[in-house]
């Protein structure tokens, strides 16, 4: 919108109101109007204040280059030499142009006040475990979560408006509700998970070498971040095993070289000893897991920081179960077992030959 436009625009409806606009003016006023439709509303009130009073009005002060359009159109109207100083009736005119722009003015600052604000993006729904501790949930689709110790689950409030997307850090158990037009969806660190009703296990920290999802019942896709365009369709007791630095370069069996591997594990929903069960139930547990991975699971119950010193000592395996044992307890077990000596000095375990 040019600022000429606009000046004229007041001219026009000040000669109108005052009944001194000629046919030609009426006409050009008209177009401006079809023009500018949304000048309708300024016109009216014009016509209305009009109506109560013909006598200058105070202009508001509340914008500054507003004041200058103010100015700048009478002293435009001045200096016309077809819009002479001396008719009274002239004067009377400027009078309410200067009023009209008056009205326009309260019209802008009334439009800006008003205006809905930019809607704020509404805070994540945040379901966080501390180490040591375990957490059982159920999301608004009737979804049950179970939070593994060290662990946090993110969902937003629009969860299930089209799709019900969910973001993990840590171990969670999922049973999810089918709904066919609303698929589940779980982001980690290594992973992406599509589901539409299943149950499953993903372990999934950032800071240990791989992730896990186990398969317990249903059907899931997992797209992995590090090779967005390969799709892994799992089976009930598949077990993936994603490593969480690197490219996906093979799908052979598990090789110290290979960055995930897909094998067959014995799991039932409700077998206790199940790896996938056991921690819901506050019992840590290995499955012929290495010292190396058996650390990182004691780093999370525990809250400590688990120092290996020997690499042979790392690839040693364990299968064992353990139910409400402190962390003394659990290391002297794997000692016995292990032949390894430990310390425990403040936060940290110091497993040396």
């Amino acid at each position: 919108m040019a600022s000429s436009d606009i000046d004229r625009f007041w001219l026009l409806v000040a000669l109108q109101l005052d009944n001194e606009a000629s046919a030609d003016e009426l006409q050009e006023l008209s177009q401006l109007l079809r023009d500018n439709p949304q000048w309708e509303e300024l016109l009216s009130r014009a016509r209305r204040a009009s109506a109560i009073s013909a006598a200058p009005v105070p202009m508001p002060d509340a914008d500054r280059s507003f004041n200058r359009h103010i100015q700048r159109l009478s002293n435009h109207l001045s200096h016309r030499p077809d819009y002479p100083e001396a008719s009274p009736k002239r004067t009377r005119v400027r009078r309410l142009v200067l009023f009209a722009s008056s009205v326009a003015a309260s019209l802008i600052i009334f439009f800006i006040v008003s205006r809905p604000p930019k809607p704020v993006k509404a805070a994540p729904n945040v379901i966080s475990t501390r180490f040591g501790s375990k957490s059982r949930v159920q999301l608004p689709d009737g979804t049950e979560v179970w939070l593994n110790a060290d662990s946090r689950l993110t969902y937003g409030k629009d969860f299930g408006s089209r799709v019900r997307e969910v973001a993990l850090s840590g171990e969670a158990f999922f049973d999810v509700q089918k709904d066919a037009d609303h698929p589940f969806i779980i982001h980690t660190g290594a992973l992406d998970i599509r589901v539409l009703g299943t149950a499953f296990n993903i372990r999934s920290y950032q800071n240990e070498k791989t992730s896990e999802a186990t398969l317990i019942r249903g059907a899931i896709e997992v797209t992995m971040n590090s090779s967005p365009e390969r799709k892994i369709v799992m089976r009930p007791s598949d077990r993936l095993v994603v490593q969480n630095e690197g490219n996906i370069k093979t799908s052979s069996p598990a090789k110290e070289d290979t960055l995930y591997w897909v094998k067959k594990v014995d799991v039932k929903e409700n077998d206790k000893a199940s790896l996938e069960s056991v921690w819901k139930k506050n019992c840590l547990a290995f499955r012929n897991e290495s010292l190396e991975d058996v650390a990182g699971r004691i780093e999370h119950w525990f809250n400590v920081k688990v120092d290996i010193q020997d690499e042979e000592l790392k690839k040693m395996t364990y299968s064992c179960d353990f139910k409400d044992e402190s962390l003394v307890q659990v290391m002297e077990a794997l000692h016995l077992t292990g032949r390894f000596q430990y310390q425990i000095v403040n936060d940290s375990v110091i497993i040396s030959k």
